[in-house]
């Protein structure tokens, strides 16, 4: 249940930069990148877990949006 949010990101990021729908895809790939490692090193339930949780929960909404709009 932890590793949701960057499964979801990452799956989302694949998708739509295989069909060339993200205008800046090395932007939303490192905040991923930022997400999934802090996500993993942080100790579990410290502030720096929750922010990269939170990171990673951001990304996937916003590119769930930008998958509905395009």
């Amino acid at each position: 249940m932890f590793f949701l949010p960057p499964i979801a990101s990452v799956i989302l990021f694949l998708f739509l930069w295989r069909e060339d729908l993200l205008t800046q895809p090395y932007v939303v790939g490192g905040c991923i990148l930022v997400g999934v490692v802090g996500q993993v090193l942080a100790p579990v339930y410290s502030a720096g877990w929750f922010a990269a949780a939170l990171l990673n929960v951001g990304v996937a909404l916003y590119l769930a949006i930008r998958l509905k709009l395009s």
